[in-house]
């Protein structure tokens, strides 16, 4: 494996370029961090303090061949970059104000080429020299979601001290060989033991065999969404169950049980994004160290919400707490067809919430924005990615499948989705019979 390159991204780099060949209009798969700023700023500041956080982290000048190999894509990492920025005036930098997001959807829907790092573009927004919104859009290959946290407090940093150096980064590639140290001791093991048992060993494996319209024409992306209404996030708060459920268990259970009725798989496996920087190894690391845990249930036609939720509850905290072996690890133990049928035809799962995090910058703050968005990209082979998101007044479902996934499914779990949420509202007595 070269330096910098994960087995992740291996995977993800190989399967784009099939895609590629096969046609398939692939969306871009952009992280988009808005961070504004409420006291002066120029525009040259921050291209300068983008520029040196490009230059401190080894992730952010990575690049990536995917043709030019004979063992597959290749990585390198390219010095003496240059950032450019581009500056747009608007009349409100607020998250509400349509040309945020009209901004937010062109920097996530730009595929910038992965052989020219950096792979990052920036827009500036500027209602006025002291009201400024940056937005900074990486792609996935090289930063995660959590990277986000360590790249805001080093730019506000930078900013606010821009002749003090910082601490050497911790580079991705470190991160990596920490963490096949890690494996190969006695903590892979124990793991292993735990995965081997989930997954290996607990029964044959449920195979997905969804629907597919290979005569649609499609080349793109399936999308099918919908705004559940008549559910408030609040319900998902006090579910009446002895344990302890989070929102996220909650709607997790929802979609599982959607699954299982109509794709008729009551033993199935849902994958889930975890971050993955439970150790001190990742602290500060910008790059893509999340990857997907499988979290497998069994529900059956006579399985209660309550029951089936009490499942989800144990599966996803005995995944969260051996979530330290990527599934295409796993691959190198597990029997082929094991690990075949729980990586082709997944059901891929992400709970997103919109959220927040300030700081103190000069005399006023600097504040970071979570878009909710993406995971289109996640879906592989027949597979369907649901995400639900979490907003003030109702939640929101979003189905993405590939393009010759018969669409009549996609409907389906949705309106079973919305089915199964629409129950959390119901009394006890009938949400259970």
């Amino acid at each position: 494996m070269e330096r910098g390159l994960t087995q992740a991204q291996r995977y993800s780099l190989t399967w784009l370029r099939d895609q590629r060949e096969l046609g398939t209009d692939v969306p871009a798969n952009m992280i988009v961090m808005p961070i504004r700023f409420r006291t002066r700023i120029s525009d040259r500041q921050i291209q300068t303090t983008i520029g040196r956080l490009v230059e401190r982290h080894e992730s952010l000048r990575t690049g990536f061949c995917l043709h030019t190999h004979e063992c597959g894509p290749v990585t390198f990492v390219q010095k003496g970059i240059s950032v450019s920025v581009k500056v747009r005036r608007v009349n409100d930098t607020s998250m509400a104000s349509d040309d945020v997001a009209s901004a937010i959807d062109e920097i996530a829907n730009t595929r910038l080429p992965l052989s020219q790092p950096p792979l990052l573009t920036t827009r500036i927004l500027r209602a006025g020299f002291a009201d400024v919104l940056v937005l900074v859009g990486v792609d996935h290959l090289v930063f995660d979601g959590a990277s986000a946290t360590p790249f805001f407090d080093e730019f506000v940093d930078l900013l606010a001290n821009p002749a003090t150096a910082l601490p050497p980064a911790r580079q991705f590639a470190d991160w990596i060989a920490w963490q096949r140290t890690h494996l190969d001791g006695p903590a892979g093991k124990e793991l292993l033991d735990y995965w081997r048992g989930t997954l290996g060993e607990a029964g044959p494996m449920p195979r997905l065999n969804v629907p597919t319209d290979p005569d649609s024409g499609r080349t793109s992306m399936q999308t099918h969404a919908v705004r559940v209404s008549s559910v408030t996030p609040e319900c998902l708060r006090t579910v009446d169950i002895k344990e302890t459920v989070t929102p996220f268990m909650v709607a997790m259970n929802v979609v599982a049980r959607a699954c299982a009725h109509v794709l008729d798989l009551p033993d199935l496996v849902i994958h889930t994004p975890t971050a993955n920087r439970g150790s001190m190894a990742a602290k500060g690391v910008i790059g893509w160290l999340a990857h997907s845990m499988p979290v497998r249930v069994r529900i059956g036609s006579r399985t209660t919400f309550r029951q089936s939720l009490s499942q989800v509850r144990r599966a996803v905290l005995g995944a969260i707490t051996h979530s330290d072996m990527p599934l295409l690890v796993l691959h190198q133990h597990l029997r082929p067809d094991t690990f075949d049928d729980i990586r082709l035809g997944r059901i891929y799962f992400a709970y997103e919430k919109p959220s927040s995090t300030v700081r103190r910058f000069r005399e006023s703050t600097a504040e970071l924005y979570t878009v909710p968005g993406g995971y289109a990209s996640s879906t592989v082979g027949n597979g369907i990615t649901i995400v639900v998101t979490e907003f003030r007044d109702h939640l929101a479902v979003r189905a993405v499948a590939q393009p010759d996934i018969a669409t009549p499914i996609l409907h389906q779990l949705i309106d079973r989705i919305e089915q199964e949420f629409g129950a959390l509202d119901r009394p006890k007595e009938s949400r259970e019979s």
